[in-house]
């Protein structure tokens, strides 16, 4: 596993949304960590655009995208971590 990813803790923070082209993406912050999750259109996860998330990793990060997911408010937030997780799971 990655040691980026393995670093994230329950402390991951939900920094913003984009979406360009048929890629959607979350901004994310673990401690002073700021990294990005996309989903693309061959429905594959990456982190921070240089590589492909492992299943392993996925089921790392998925917990701490559920929270943030729970806590959102926000419609397009919402609407864009269940689009990742649904693709995760």
């Amino acid at each position: 596993m990655n040691p980026r990813v393995s670093a994230i803790k329950s402390n991951l923070i939900y920094e913003g949304t984009f979406v360009e082209a048929e890629v959607i993406g979350l901004i994310v912050k673990s401690g002073n960590d700021a990294f990005t999750i996309m989903l693309d259109s061959d429905n594959q996860i990456w982190f921070d655009d240089s590589f492909v998330m492992s299943n392993e990793e996925k089921k790392h990060v998925a917990p701490y995208l559920v929270r943030i997911f729970e806590e959102a408010t926000d419609p397009q937030q919402k609407a864009a971590i269940a689009t990742i997780l649904k693709a995760m799971l």
